[in-house]
C-alpha cells in the first residue's frame, strides 16, 4: 500500500483517488470482441461465457447495468458454460451484448458524488396504488444511513413509531434511528393504480416512480439519492442490479436507464412497514392518515392517475412520452402503410378539434385584430398546433388544412370552424374527406 492517488487495481483503474473507472486497454478488446462478434454472429457458449465474466466484472461498479443481461444466461450458463461448439448466436442476446457494451459510458464511479439533501420513503398496496414522502436531512446523517444499504439486516427506524417485536427486532439485525418522526415528511406521490400487480412489482414501481419525481428537477442530476423501502425484494433486486423475475427485471432496466440519464447513485434501506412514512400515502384515503401527517402534507401535490387536468411535463417525461409515441406511429405505419397511417392520425386530429370547437374559435378570433374572418395560414397553423397534442401536431394540423382545402397564404377560419362542425356531426365524414 503506498499513497498513489492513480493505479490498477484489481483490473479496476483509480483516478486522481476520486474516481474507479475500468481501463480503456481493457475495454478495447472487449468492444473489439462483440463487433466482431455481431458481424459473424457465431460463438460457443464457453467463449460467451468467458467474455461474459470479465465485462460483469466491470459492471460491479454501476450494479443496473446487471439488468441487461437475460436472454444471455439461457445460451451460455451452467453447463453451456464448458460447451466449446460454434453455434448461431440468437438476436436477443447479440442485442444484449451491444447495448452492455454502449453502457460502458456510465460505468465512472465518482466518489465525491454528494448526497440530495433530502431522505425518501415509498411503499405500494394492493388496495389503493402507490405512495411517496420526502424530509429535509443534513448530508452528514444521509451519508450514515446511505452505509446500511451494503449492510445485510441493516434498517431504520422513526422516532415516535410503534415497537417492534422482540422476534422480529432479532430478525432485522443492527438498527439505527433516523431522528425524524411523521411531522417531518411531506407526501409527494399519492397515485391510484387502477388494475394493480404483484405487491413485490408494486413496490418497484413505486421507487420507479419517486425516481422520475426526483429528475423533474435539473439541479438533482448527478447526486447520490437515499430512499426507505419495506420491501426486501425490491432492495434486494436494485442492491444486486437485476432480478431472475422477468417483470420485476423489466422495472429494474427502467430504473437503470433513469439513474443512468439523471446521474442517480441509488441507496436503498430497510425500513420496517409501520415504521415507513410512505405506508399511508400508498393507502390512499386521506382522512386515514396520522394528523401529523396530513398537516405537514396540507400543500403538497397529490396526483391521482386517472384524474382530469394537464400535468406539465418535465424535459425528461416529454422525451420518454414522445420515444413511446415514435414507437406506436413507427409499428402503425408498418402495419397499415405510411399513407393510411397518417389519414388515421389526421382524423384523430380533426376530432380533437372539433371537441375543443369553443376554445378553438376564442383563440382564433383572438388572432384577428382587424375582425376580417381571415387569418394568415402560419398565424392559424400555430393555433391550431396547440389543440393537437402528438408530438407531430404541425404536420398534422398542415394535412388537415391541405384537405380541406384550405392551405393557402390565408384561410377563413370561420369556414374551418363550420367544417370541423360538419366532423362533428357525421363521425364518417373524415375518413371520406382525407382521400390524400
Amino acid at each position: 500500500m503506498n499513497d498513489t492517488l492513480s493505479a490498477v487495481c484489481v483490473g479496476v483503474e483509480l483516478v486522481d483517488g476520486t474516481h474507479w473507472k475500468p481501463p480503456g486497454h481493457r475495454l478495447w478488446p472487449l468492444f473489439d470482441a462483440v463487433l466482431d462478434l455481431s458481424a459473424t454472429r457465431c460463438a460457443s457458449p464457453a467463449a460467451t461465457a468467458a467474455y461474459l465474466g470479465v465485462t460483469q466484472w466491470y459492471n460491479l461498479l454501476r450494479r443496473l447495468k446487471l439488468s441487461v443481461f437475460s436472454r444471455v444466461y439461457r445460451f451460455c450458463s451452467g453447463s453451456l458454460a464448458t460447451d466449446w461448439t460454434q453455434r448461431l448466436v440468437p438476436s436477443e442476446v447479440m442485442l444484449e451484448l451491444l447495448l452492455d457494451a454502449a453502457l460502458h459510458a456510465f460505468c465512472t464511479v465518482d466518489m465525491r458524488r454528494p448526497h440530495l439533501p433530502f431522505l425518501g420513503a415509498t411503499d405500494a398496496s394492493t388496495s389503493f396504488g402507490l405512495g411517496a414522502t420526502v424530509a429535509p436531512m443534513s448530508p452528514l446523517a444521509l451519508r450514515r444511513i446511505a452505509r446500511l444499504s451494503c449492510k445485510a439486516g441493516g434498517h431504520v427506524t422513526m422516532e415516535g413509531g410503534p415497537p417492534l417485536a422482540q422476534r422480529q427486532s432479532e430478525r432485522l439485525g443492527p438498527r439505527r434511528h433516523l431522528g425524524l418522526n411523521l411531522r417531518d415528511f411531506k407526501v409527494v406521490l399519492s397515485i391510484r393504480r387502477g388494475s394493480p400487480d404483484h405487491v413485490n412489482l408494486e413496490e418497484a414501481r413505486a421507487l420507479l416512480r419517486y425516481v422520475r419525481w426526483v429528475l423533474r428537477t435539473r439541479r438533482h442530476f448527478g447526486h447520490r439519492l437515499v430512499v426507505l423501502l419495506d420491501s426486501k425484494v425490491a432492495i434486494g433486486a436494485v442492491t444486486k442490479g437485476r432480478s431472475g423475475s422477468l417483470p420485476l427485471n423489466r422495472l429494474v432496466r427502467k430504473l437503470a436507464a433513469l439513474c443512468f440519464a439523471g446521474g442517480l447513485v441509488l441507496h436503498c434501506v430497510f425500513v420496517p412497514t409501520s415504521h415507513n412514512p410512505a405506508d399511508w400515502p400508498s393507502r390512499g384515503d386521506r382522512a386515514s392518515w396520522p394528523r401529523e401527517l396530513r398537516q405537514s402534507s396540507r400543500r403538497a401535490r397529490r396526483r391521482c392517475a386517472g384524474t382530469a387536468g394537464r400535468r406539465r411535463l418535465s424535459r425528461l417525461d416529454r422525451e420518454i412520452v414522445q420515444e413511446r409515441w415514435y414507437q406506436m406511429e413507427s409499428d402503425r405505419a408498418r402495419r397499415l402503410g405510411p399513407v393510411q397511417a397518417l389519414r388515421e392520425r389526421v382524423c384523430a386530429a380533426a376530432h380533437v378539434l372539433a371537441e375543443a370547437r369553443t376554445p378553438l374559435a376564442r383563440a382564433l378570433r383572438s388572432r384577428d385584430a382587424l375582425g376580417s374572418g381571415r387569418l394568415e395560414t402560419h398565424i392559424a397553423l400555430r393555433v391550431l398546433t396547440r389543440f393537437v397534442t402528438s408530438p407531430e401536431a404541425k404536420v398534422e394540423a398542415q394535412a388537415l388544412l391541405k384537405a380541406l382545402g384550405m392551405d393557402g397564404a390565408t384561410l377563413d377560419y370561420e369556414e374551418l370552424l363550420g367544417a370541423l362542425d360538419e366532423l362533428v356531426a357525421s363521425p364518417g365524414a373524415a375518413a371520406d374527406l382525407f382521400s390524400f
